[in-house]
């Protein structure tokens, strides 16, 4: 049976422009497309005219590289201390969404959608690798206004009803000791219980 298929050579769709129609696949009309960045790829016309398709896949990688790079800082202390505060206030699964996000803590928007933004507060704010974030008023949100940089023992004397281990001859808040090695809080808790230290990699 032939198909009357609608010609799409020159249909401009996103970034991308269709360049010509190729052998069909699955009874269905397959077009050569061009992408702004300079590569081909051949895409269905359902896919082309309904918006589903963007680009060739750069955009998608491009958009995978920023976040797992974050202007080269993804490995350091201090972005680990920004995902750790917006996981406790965003990730309702995360085990100490109640004691912040639960009960209302926020993160003001300039820091919530860019950690530069955090970045550069932390940098002006006295910020080094000894000290960490603590909140002035603890019932209010994570924002410019109302966070300082303090060492353990002076947050540690902020806190209450805390459950402590040692790391490093020093007492620490199992958030404090997930800031420091990257552990989770369920991996943090099965050590205490067994003795295994933190530093210790995980299997």
């Amino acid at each position: 049976m032939k198909h009357n298929f609608k010609n799409m050579s020159g249909y401009v769709f996103n970034d991308c422009k269709v360049i010509e129609r190729v052998e069909s696949k699955n009874k269905r009309a397959m077009w050569l497309c061009e992408c702004f960045c300079g590569n081909r790829f051949i895409e269905s016309g359902t896919r082309i005219r309904n918006g589903s398709k963007k680009s060739c896949g750069c955009l998608r990688k491009k958009k995978t590289s920023e976040r797992n790079t974050t202007h080269n800082k993804s490995q350091t202390r201090l972005y680990r201390i920004w995902c750790n505060m917006k996981a406790r206030c965003n990730n309702s699964n995360n085990p100490a969404f109640d004691r912040y996000g639960g009960r209302g803590i926020k993160i003001c928007d300039e820091w919530n959608k860019s950690f530069d933004e955090f970045y550069k507060w932390a940098k002006i704010s006295g910020y080094s690798n000894e000290l960490t974030i603590e909140r002035v008023d603890n019932d209010g949100n994570y924002e410019p206004d109302n966070c300082k940089w303090a060492n353990y023992s002076i947050q540690g004397r902020n806190k209450r009803n805390n459950a402590l281990s040692e790391y490093n001859g020093e007492l620490r808040t199992r958030a404090e000791i997930a800031e420091l090695t990257g552990l989770s809080y369920g991996t943090i808790r099965r050590r205490e219980q067994s003795g295994i230290d933190f530093d210790k990699p995980i299997r």
